[in-house]
């Protein structure tokens, strides 16, 4: 890391504090169980997290658990965990020198393939450009 980033890393972690208690305090009226879910998730992001596994942690059917998780975020379980998983990469990608594998491998990714084309999927860009694009800006 360098100093830049070293100084510039307890702002980044507010920022993702901040973002957390937003999302479950603010404008999100989830219930008990999908923020259950979501603290879960959160708690276990660098895991490979399985609907069941999360479904007994909630004390639901896997089934109970997918329904209500689609109804009130909009999304499957599967497609937030990946989004929140890109969202603490953009984090490294900015804040550190962390090599892509090394994001993939710690957010739990099966490969560094697969890292590359989730993320793509969810920026519009690759972890490259994003690196890139966050360097320039902060310069």
């Amino acid at each position: 890391m360098t100093p830049e980033q070293i100084i510039n890393l307890p702002y980044h972690m507010v920022l993702d504090f901040t973002s957390q208690v937003h999302d479950l305090t603010h404008g999100k009226s989830y219930s008990k169980t999908v923020r259950d879910a979501i603290s879960y998730i959160r708690n276990h992001i660098t895991e490979k997290i399985s609907i069941d596994q999360l479904a007994r942690h909630v004390f639901l059917s896997r089934s109970q658990l997918s329904a209500r998780f689609h109804e009130e975020t909009g999304m499957t379980i599967m497609e937030y965990t990946r989004q929140l998983k890109i969202k603490k990469a953009c984090t490294f990608l900015s804040s550190t020198n962390k090599t892509p594998l090394e994001i993939s491998t710690y957010l739990g990714f099966s490969s560094q393939s697969h890292f590359q084309k989730v993320f793509r999927h969810v920026t519009g860009m690759t972890h490259g450009e994003y690196r890139h694009s966050r360097s320039v800006s902060t310069r």
